[in-house]
């Protein structure tokens, strides 16, 4: 992920559209665990942390603000909640949070697939250390990445929900849902 969840450039009127038109000034980051080449150096939401405070206090000093107001999501929600937790963020004055914040739910699938040790392993001796949740570009996705891709197209939903993303679903199977 990146800052593009609050302002996807898909949707005509977005998140960062509406706090703007209402008055809001905005700070939107990529931390180290986001969709940034820095990302692949196997940090964690942990170390993520250490980005939002400094992003945090960046913001407190450039507006004089004694505490803001944060909206976090997915990997950013589990990071912010580490760095509150720890105190190592500070400053905060109020917080949504979307996803997962202090709680991970993962489904039966996710619990079965952490189970089977060899599935890494095969990943990376096939093909390499980093399994990026956004597919290779057309005319360099590797049959096994196209292969896993449709196997995902499998992956168990709820409810009838229907996702037909690449993204997602290769998301869901690292991350859970």
């Amino acid at each position: 992920m990146d800052y593009q969840i609050f302002a996807l450039p898909t949707i005509p009127w977005n998140f960062v559209d509406f706090l703007l038109e209402h008055g809001y000034t905005i700070y939107c980051i990529n931390h180290r665990v986001g969709k940034t080449p820095v990302a692949k150096h196997n940090w964690t939401t942990y170390d993520a942390r250490l980005d939002i405070a400094a992003a945090t206090q960046k913001i407190r000093d450039l507006t004089g603000a004694e505490k803001i107001y944060a909206v976090v999501h997915c990997a950013g929600a589990i990071a912010m909640s580490q760095g509150l937790l720890d105190g190592t963020i500070t400053g905060i004055g109020g917080l949504t949070a979307s996803q997962v914040f202090m709680n991970p739910i993962f489904t039966d699938m996710d619990k079965y697939f952490s189970r089977i040790k060899s599935i890494p392993k095969i990943y990376e001796e096939g093909l390499g250390a980093w399994f990026d949740c956004v597919p290779p570009a057309k005319g360099d996705h590797p049959i096994a990445e196209h292969l896993i891709d449709e196997l995902l197209r499998l992956y168990p939903v709820k409810d009838g929900e229907k996702c037909t993303s690449v993204v997602c679903h290769r998301t869901e199977l690292v991350f859970g849902r």
